[in-house]
């Protein structure tokens, strides 16, 4: 198993593709459909996507995949929240890619450095 830790896109607004569209007549393609993720992970992103404000897809997102993969919602009672997901990742029967998601630099690199020794492959990734 690989796991992935992903640093969010920062300062992402529609506002900007908003602006394109207005002042140079730039054209919005909707792609709407998702080649990686199985379908219930898609049917869940769905359920709260349209609650983000100015969104400019108006379209559900479908998934190519028909079948449903493996999802769990895990509540940590605890503000502390990076050991407990490290050792709920490597103690649980997981296979194929996981992704961590953090809110800043220093949480990846700090989960990937937790990661090291676990056995597990892992790599930082930017959308900065």
């Amino acid at each position: 198993m690989m796991i992935k830790t992903s640093i969010p896109f920062r300062k992402s607004d529609s506002k900007y593709m908003q602006y394109l569209i207005s002042k140079y007549q730039a054209r919005f393609y909707e792609l709407y459909e998702n080649f990686r993720s199985k379908s219930n992970l898609v049917t869940f992103a769905n359920s709260f996507v349209n609650q983000i404000p100015h969104r400019m897809k108006h379209n559900p997102i479908v998934s190519h995949q028909p079948e449903n993969g493996s999802l769990r919602i895990t509540y940590y009672p605890s503000n502390n929240l990076i050991i407990p997901l490290i050792k709920d990742v490597v103690e649980s029967p997981l296979a194929g890619t996981t992704g961590v998601l953090t809110k800043t630099n220093e949480e990846a690199v700090f989960i990937s450095c937790l990661f090291t020794g676990t056995g597990y492959s892992h790599q930082t990734s930017s959308n900065e």
